[in-house]
């Protein structure tokens, strides 16, 4: 039997559809403005004088990149070349499964552990084993990351965004940093209530600092966020919270994203 969970992610995602996405409200104001807003209320809120400068500073980079980050045709392609450090630090290790659920009507794609390069290949090789092993099956994607490699994330978030494949984030599971990048992409997106999601900004690999390459970094990274849909209070979160640290996501916020939650009877 299929566990409850899962039996909502399927249920959710196919009720949604793949071309579903979340969107920002229909107002005409400059997403930066609201951005710089978003983030400077935070830092204020938390007594942080450095984050506001850093806000303006994200801002301004913004501004200037503007027209160029527009014309970028896939999610996380302006940051594919981007500098980087894996987060958390320690023995980088992936697992990625492939689960038939309901008889063989449903199938998991679970990635679980630090992203780290060759996980877009080695994820594109579980896929085409899927398919050809259950070729009329559903298949959705179970995420249980603390974060990793940002460029190869973008490149796996890239590919969700393109197939419109359900993306999850288990009861007990964890997605953050770099996976939380994967997660926005999808077009239909499912969280347990005990799940946990969080941002932070860039770190520059060749320093270990947040240094003014890292915070032009983060501005690419805040623009391709709200390309996709992600509420400028959460891109601001992100710009304030420094590399060591986690953003925990509410769940009124991952809701303002378009996230959905099962009933608490298959929250489990």
């Amino acid at each position: 039997m299929m566990p409850a969970f899962k039996s909502f992610v399927i249920l959710a995602a196919l009720a949604v559809g793949p071309t579903a996405c979340a969107t920002n409200s229909g107002s005409n104001a400059d997403p930066v403005a609201k951005f710089e807003a978003a983030c400077t209320s935070y830092s204020v809120a938390h007594g942080d004088a450095e984050g506001v400068k850093a806000c303006s500073a994200i801002a301004e980079r913004l501004r200037e990149r503007r027209a160029a980050i527009r014309t970028e045709s896939r999610p996380g392609g302006a940051i594919a070349f981007m500098p980087e450090r894996s987060y958390p630090p320690g023995p980088q290790t992936t697992t990625i499964t492939v689960t038939a659920l309901g008889g063989d009507k449903v199938v998991e794609i679970g990635v679980k552990g630090p992203i780290v390069p060759g996980d877009f290949a080695g994820l594109g090789k579980a896929l085409r084993a899927a398919a050809s092993r259950y070729p009329s099956a559903h298949e959705f994607l179970a995420l249980d990351s603390p974060g990793g490699s940002l460029s190869e994330a973008a490149k796996i978030a890239a590919g969700v965004r393109r197939s419109g494949m359900p993306v999850a984030v288990l009861p007990h599971a964890m997605c953050a940093s770099a996976c939380f990048l994967i997660f926005a992409s999808a077009r239909a997106k499912i969280a347990s209530r005990s799940a946990k999601i969080g941002v932070h900004s860039v770190v520059d690999a060749t320093t270990d600092t947040e240094d003014a390459r890292a915070r032009a970094v983060t501005a690419k990274l805040a623009m391709a966020w709200a390309q996709i849909g992600v509420p400028p209070e959460i891109i601001g979160l992100m710009a304030a919270t420094p590399p060591g640290e986690i953003a925990w996501l509410s769940q009124r916020e991952l809701a303002s994203m378009g996230v959905r939650f099962p009933p608490a009877s298959a929250d489990h």
